[in-house]
Parts: structure tokens; sequence; C-alpha cells
């Protein structure tokens, strides 16, 4: 599924989403985007959210390439070593997939 990742086989990119605003302590105007992963040897079979602040496009940014952003942002380490809750920045939750 992924491209030159360290990510183990049967990792699958469940969903992505982008929102303006993350939660209610969140300003709109700062866009947030999340990677929702699933790998059923990871996390009890749980689908993890990995929650990140979007890039200011305004810096010359011509495209996103979703999975630079993957490798980029820190979020498969923390895929692989940590759990939500032993992740401090609050940006790892368990979600639901119905």
């Amino acid at each position: 599924m992924f491209q030159d990742t360290i990510l183990p086989e049967e990792t699958i990119l469940a969903g992505v989403g982008i929102q303006a605003g993350r939660n209610s302590g969140s300003p709109e105007n700062q866009l947030w985007y999340h990677f929702d992963l699933f790998n059923p040897r990871l996390h009890e079979g749980k689908v993890v959210r990995l929650w990140g602040r979007f890039p200011d496009l305004s810096r010359n940014e011509e495209s996103i390439e979703w999975d630079e952003m993957l490798q980029g942002s820190g979020f498969v380490e923390m895929f692989l070593t940590s759990t939500p809750e032993k992740n401090k920045f609050n940006s790892m939750e368990y979600i639901q997939k119905g």
C-alpha cells in the first residue's frame, strides 16, 4: 500500500480527512488532517487515527503528497511504537469504523 515506508506488511490506509479546527479548543482557521491506519497485528486490530496540523499552502506548495506527509510527520514511528494512552500530544486515537 505504501511506497518506501517502514510500515509493516498488511498495513492499510483506512481513511484520510481534512477539517477546520480539530476540536472545540482549536481555532477554526487551523486546518487539520488525519490518517486512519489499520494493521490486524497491531493495536489489537483497532483502527488508529493520527492527527496532524495541515501545512501552510501559501508557502509555494504546489501539491501535497499524502505518502510524504505520512512519512515526514512521525506518524509511522508513532503507529509502530505508541498507543493513545501513552501519546502525550493527544494526536492519536482509536476509532470505530462502520
